[in-house]
């Protein structure tokens, strides 16, 4: 990573990548509303970003499909916007983190913060003098409400058992809901990747092709 620091500052080019948190797994994502947040990895060009070194070892980070530069504000939001050359566009490498010029920041993630993004899209609209127009966003509503519907029923009742362990409440009392709500969170697991089709388009689309190969090949055609 500090050999990659050292490059993209020295020599002027455009490299393209992909971020992936270490800690989550997720993949720096964008879309066409402007919004930046991390998902899991989906193959798409919403998930590739070009370096684009500029000057006092600053880089700038342009979505592939938007055209749009990941920015941030002093209050810790992240969105992507048109090229305004202000330092909120601007980022530096410190060998394991992406730091903001302007406001001294980290980017971070985290693993289930779905419906925190629809939150983060409406405070970025506010900020910048703009009306939400739901209209526009209701694909993306609800493709997390999806991702979101998943972990709450199915990791929450766990999560719920081990604060109340932690509460003083008797493991007698709640052992025999414990081994269910083991059982859901490894469900989450198997259910994810369903919901991640149904939720995304390009996905979903790209499991139908896949079927209707599949369908193809084993139609059998009389030998004239």
């Amino acid at each position: 990573m500090k050999q990659l620091q050292s490059l993209i500052y020295r020599i002027p080019l455009i490299f393209i990548a992909r971020f992936r948190n270490h800690q989550t797994g997720n993949r720096l994502d964008s879309n066409g509303d402007g919004a930046a947040y991390g998902h899991a990895l989906n193959g798409g060009a919403y998930q590739v970003w070009h370096i684009i070194n500029i000057h006092n070892n600053c880089a700038s980070l342009k979505n592939d499909t938007t055209g749009l530069f990941l920015d941030s504000d002093h209050a810790g939001g992240v969105c992507a916007l048109p090229s305004n050359k202000s330092a909120h566009q601007r980022c530096r490498f410190d060998g394991l983190r992406i730091i903001n010029d302007a406001t001294g920041r980290a980017l971070d993630s985290d693993h289930e913060g779905k419906i925190g993004l629809l939150v983060r899209i409406y405070w970025q609209k506010h900020r910048i003098g703009q009306s939400l127009k739901w209209r526009k966003h209701w694909r993306m509503t609800v493709q997390l409400s999806f991702i979101s519907i998943n972990y709450l029923f199915l990791a929450l009742p766990l999560t719920l058992l081990k604060v109340a362990g932690l509460i003083g409440i008797r493991h007698g009392v709640t052992s025999n809901l414990l081994e269910y709500s083991i059982f859901l969170n490894y469900c989450r697991v198997l259910v994810c990747p369903i919901t991640l089709t149904i939720s995304l388009p390009q996905v979903k689309q790209e499991t139908n092709n896949i079927l209707q190969a599949i369908r193809r090949a084993r139609t059998i055609t009389p030998i004239k």
